[in-house]
């Protein structure tokens, strides 16, 4: 995929999905671009060094979770079944 192609499937993906080079969370040894969707499930919210606790939270996958496949094909193989 050329730059251009890049930047018009970014520009129509959701928060945290695209075609991206070397990621954060991706293993350094990849040196090529990568379709990725990413979203936090679970962990600890909150707290402060004033006591406060941290809270545990869940969270149920997004609905637009991997659309960004179905955007890279739309531009790349628009005929595609």
């Amino acid at each position: 995929m050329d730059k251009e192609t890049i930047e018009r499937i970014n520009s129509k993906c959701p928060y945290d999905q695209g075609v991206f080079f070397q990621p954060n969370g991706i293993p350094d040894g990849i040196m090529e671009h990568v379709i990725i969707s990413s979203y936090e499930s679970s962990g600890m919210e909150g707290g402060s060094c004033w006591g406060d606790e941290p809270q545990y939270f869940s969270r149920n996958q997004p609905t637009e979770h991997m659309r960004v496949l179905d955007i890279v094909l739309e531009e790349i193989a628009p005929n595609i079944s």
